[in-house]
Order: C-alpha cells, then sequence, then structure tokens
C-alpha cells in the first residue's frame, strides 16, 4: 500500500459520509496494527539465520545445542513448554506460535489501547478502526507546537514531520501511490481540519489564501 518506508498515521478528519480518506486511514491502521506481530517473528527469523544458530544446527548434537541457544536468547523453552520433535526447525516454529500467542495477550493491544487513549484511533461513524484526531488531541498538538501563531499549511507539514499524521495533500502524496492519491478527497479533508479549528477557537483566516493556526493561550499572555 505505502510508498514511505516512514512510519505514517492517515488520519480522516469526521466527514458526514464514507470517504477514499477513511477507507485510506483503516487500511493504514490494520496495517500498522500487524508492524509488532511482523516485528516478533522478523527477530525470530534472525536467530534461525544467524552465525551461531547455523554452526549449532550443523554440530555434533545440533538439538540440544539449539535449544541451549534459545534458552539463552529468550529464556524459551522451559521444560514443559515444548513437546514436539528433536527437530531445530520444529523448534523455530513452535517459538513462533509460543511469542506470537503470549503478545496477543500483552504488546499487540499496544497500538489500539494507546491510540484510543491519546484521541487519535476511533470508531465513530463507522465499525471500523482508523485514525481520527478528537478535538482534546488536536488542542494538545496546537498547544504544544504552535508558539503563537503558525500558517496552517505549515502546520499540516508539521504534524507529518514531528508524528507521521498525514492529513492534507501535500502529507498524502509523499506516502501513498499514484493509485492511492487522491488530491480532492484529501482537500477536503484539510478543509475539514480547517472548519474544525475554526469551531475550538484555534484558527483564523486573514484571506482566501491566508490561514493561521493560533494558540489561544500565548495570544492571552
Amino acid at each position: 500500500m505505502v510508498c514511505s518506508e516512514r512510519l505514517h498515521f492517515i488520519c480522516e478528519v469526521l466527514a458526514p459520509r464514507r470517504t477514499p480518506v477513511r477507507e485510506l486511514s483503516i487500511s493504514n491502521f490494520q496495517m500498522n496494527d500487524t508492524l509488532p506481530a511482523r516485528a516478533v517473528d522478523a527477530y525470530i527469523d534472525a536467530i534461525g539465520r544467524s552465525e551461531e544458530w547455523q554452526r549449532r544446527q550443523h554440530g555434533e548434537t545440533p538439538f540440544p545445542d539449539c535449544r541451549r541457544l534459545l534458552v539463552d536468547k529468550v529464556r524459551w523453552p522451559a521444560d514443559d513448554d515444548y513437546s514436539g520433535p528433536p527437530d531445530e526447525t520444529a523448534l523455530l516454529r513452535d517459538l513462533k506460535r509460543a511469542a506470537q500467542a503470549r503478545h496477543r495477550q500483552h504488546v499487540a493491544a499496544v497500538h489500539r489501547s494507546y491510540g484510543a487513549g491519546c484521541g487519535l484511533v476511533s470508531r465513530r461513524g463507522t465499525n471500523q478502526l482508523r485514525y481520527s484526531p478528537t478535538d482534546a488531541l488536536l488542542k494538545s498538538l496546537i498547544l504544544a507546537n504552535v508558539p503563537t501563531r503558525m500558517d496552517y499549511s505549515e502546520f499540516l507539514d508539521l504534524l507529518y514531520r514531528q508524528y507521521g499524521l498525514v492529513i492534507g495533500e501535500r502529507e498524502a502524496v509523499q506516502v501513498l501511490s499514484d493509485d492511492e492519491f487522491d488530491r480532492k478527497s484529501f482537500q477536503m479533508n484539510s478543509a475539514r481540519l480547517e472548519r474544525r479549528l475554526r469551531t475550538l477557537g484555534m484558527l483564523r483566516r486573514l484571506s482566501d489564501a491566508c490561514a493561521y493556526v493560533e494558540n489561544p493561550l500565548s495570544l492571552r499572555m
């Protein structure tokens, strides 16, 4: 799906009906949600490709030597954690199953739990999780990053560079393929955010071509 290797979050500013941005955000969320599990598999695969594993696998006592390496590396298996055949490939395969089972009970929930907790991940308007920032998160981003006022397009660029948040067309074109990128949809997404920030009292449009995000606390001081 993604042209850029940099981690990013395609954010839908809530629309009254399903949009291409929402579809991309759902897909982007699902892809990011698999990253921790893929990292677990990649770590185990790296052990299997390591020089030490290869040396032990081709030694005189491959299975007990490889098993001992896993105990040293990942504290697995304990005596009752493995009941498979005395085969190094089967041992790695069983480690993956055990690691993924434990992962699903713990770290796998971090992405959606923390994302929902900070106001980035939402099901609002749909039954599928995607990135859709709340008013509270938007206010926090402005208070943390806008000293007094900032050009709106610069603010969108900052959100992308600093946090990987993709809202407008300039940011979307950097992470999407030509087939996925829909300029008009992201222009409308950006316009919805502009209206929302204006409603929150954190954006002022001075002319047709000039809009500024404002930090109300700095302005009052």
